[in-house]
């Protein structure tokens, strides 16, 4: 199997400028992306998706191979994960002169992610007819959905979901779970074929330790407390 890992890192980052060029113990977020996907033995080729040279420099550096540059239209802030999953398959392909099975991606802003992880969501997709295999954390009960509520203008709130006036309990609630960042691999016909990379059949694996997904400073900081290496 051919299986193409994608780092996808656009310079336009808003909450913290230029944030996948951030470093934790002198490593880049995009140069840490890198470097795990290189160690996963089964990955065939890793790529880098960006529209930043700098960030495509810090890339390369890495071992990470620049087929092309993210077009300025898939480098928005409302562009989803399938664009440019798709964009950097149909160009690997391109490249390499040969199809991908599967395609991975490994977001710079999830460092805490682990190789064990991976290798599970590879088995499992290798291993059943799912579309889509990625990785999540468990959220606490005091965030479940049900509980939710949704603030609108003059204080006025209402539920998020209906169905939660029906909740007394929280014996009543089901686990609920968030994707965490930390790995995601998927069917090539599923990148190609998709508008959406959740509109298929996916399977989900909880991660062992709950994960550190950069959005923030202090989210910043907590990794750099957490990451020893």
């Amino acid at each position: 199997m051919n299986i193409l890992a994608v780092i996808p890192a656009r310079g336009g980052s808003k909450g913290i400028p230029k944030k996948n060029l951030k470093k934790i113990n002198n490593k880049s977020l995009v140069y840490r992306a890198v470097e795990f996907s290189k160690r996963i033995s089964w990955i065939s080729k890793v790529v880098c998706s960006s529209d930043d040279q700098n960030i495509l420099n810090e890339a390369k550096k890495a071992g990470a191979d620049i087929p092309f540059v993210r077009p300025p239209e898939l480098s928005g802030d409302f562009i989803g994960d399938i664009e440019v999953l798709k964009n950097a398959l149909i160009e690997s392909e391109k490249f390499y002169k040969k199809e991908f099975d599967f395609v991975c991606m490994v977001q710079p802003t999830c460092p805490t992610r682990l190789l064990s992880e991976a290798n599970n969501c590879f088995e499992r997709i290798t291993k059943s007819k799912f579309d889509l295999v990625l990785t999540v954390d468990n959220i606490s009960s005091k965030y479940h959905p049900l509980k939710q509520i949704i603030i609108e203008e003059d204080f006025n709130s209402r539920l998020f979901l209906e169905e939660g006036k029906k909740i007394i309990a929280r014996q009543q609630l089901k686990n609920t779970y968030c994707r965490n960042g930390s790995f995601y691999i998927a069917k090539k016909s599923h990148i190609i074929n998709s508008d959406n990379i959740m509109n298929c059949k996916f399977a989900s694996l909880v991660s062992t330790i709950n994960h550190v997904n950069i959005d923030t400073l202090e989210d910043l900081e907590l990794a750099k407390k957490l990451i020893i290496d």
